[in-house]
């Protein structure tokens, strides 16, 4: 009502109830997952959120939504985990950690005393992130994570190879054959 005409994302939730309330107030989309994200210390710093039970908070929402769009946001750690979240029920997924050490990514780029070049990442909800020094954020972390040799662009193409090759796994020749998924394995390495 406020904003009519609107695409409103709203969250984060990790709980049923809570996308249940946000859709009733009429979010179109609803990021699920509170920090399960590598960088970020929501768990430790609150005792709250989805760290462990991504997974189970990603489906339990999905399946409650009627009308609003489910977006995984967090713990995507691995190429597969995209597929597994939306197997889930999501129809998106942020990725951070995934995308930070990119030649091209945001961040600062040092380098150590034996020359290993890192690119600096950090929680959405850190004291690191832009804009949020004044705020006194304790819900995030500043990460050193590894250079690595490829752009943005060449790590989607890659990670759309590996939503192709999932796909075909899952029996499809399109994203459709996800909502016909039985069983995931999970993978406590």
């Amino acid at each position: 009502k406020i904003f009519p005409g609107s695409f409103v994302i709203a969250g984060n939730v990790s709980t049923m109830e809570a996308a249940i309330f946000l859709e009733q107030l009429g979010a179109d989309a609803i990021k699920v997952g509170i920090g399960p994200g590598s960088a970020c210390t929501t768990y430790n710093a609150t005792g709250f959120g989805s760290r462990g039970i991504q997974a189970s908070a990603v489906y339990m929402c999905a399946r409650v939504a009627r009308r609003a769009i489910i977006i995984a946001d967090g713990g995507i750690a691995h190429p597969g985990d995209i597929a597994k979240s939306l197997v889930l029920g999501a129809k998106f997924v942020m990725i951070g950690g995934m995308f930070s050490g990119l030649l091209d990514s945001p961040g600062t780029t040092v380098e150590d005393s034996q020359g290993r070049r890192f690119k600096e990442f950090w929680g959405s909800a850190s004291v690191h992130a832009p804009g949020k020094k004044e705020i006194g954020r304790i819900e995030g972390t500043k990460r050193l994570i590894p250079m690595k040799s490829n752009t943005v662009l060449e790590e989607m193409e890659y990670l759309k190879e590996c939503l192709q090759s999932a796909i075909s796994y899952g029996g499809g020749w399109d994203i459709s054959c996800f909502k016909e998924v039985k069983w995931m394995i999970r993978n406590d390495s």
